[in-house]
């Protein structure tokens, strides 16, 4: 039952030794401690500073980000909108062009055939000339084979004239 009702001396050397063990640590172990934990306190401080400006460092580069995003989606809108409408000129001036091809094939095709019908009736009239003369020659030799006809002939010519 000594346990349970400590004697007076056993409260003093307690007592002492309690008072030698702070003495020590208050002399050699406090000031470490406290300047350990200081120290911790300030690392800690600076790293949540430095977490701080991370944080608004990445706010901003994501800003900075979206931004671009944007810029890049209306250059990329304003580079489509351009390339559909270069698409579309394009386009109209070859219809344009072939049109106008077209057109000049038609045109020449339709000189040509001009020309060639133009040959023709020249060709077709020169014929025509040719037949006629071969034809009056030969009905001027059958009517003027006898000297009679041939005098006849002479005179109708003369009065006409």
């Amino acid at each position: 039952m000594n346990l349970i009702t400590p004697d007076f001396g056993l409260i003093f050397w307690q007592t002492i030794i309690l008072l030698v063990v702070l003495f020590i640590l208050k002399k050699y172990a406090w000031k470490p401690i406290l300047q350990a934990i200081e120290l911790r306190q300030k690392n800690i401080q600076k790293n949540l500073l430095a977490a701080e400006k991370a944080n608004d460092t990445v706010k901003k580069l994501e800003e900075t980000c979206k931004n671009m995003m944007l810029s890049a989606e209306k250059e990329r809108d304003k580079i489509i909108k351009i390339a559909i409408e270069t698409k579309k000129d394009i386009l109209q001036k070859a219809q344009e062009e072939a049109l106008q091809y077209q057109k000049n094939i038609i045109s020449k095709t339709k000189q040509d055939i001009e020309n060639e019908k133009k040959q023709a009736l020249n060709q077709t009239k020169q014929d025509i000339v040719a037949l006629s003369v071969q034809i009056a020659e030969k009905i001027l030799m059958d009517n003027l084979k006898n000297d009679k006809s041939q005098e006849i002939l002479i005179k109708k010519m003369i009065t006409e004239k």
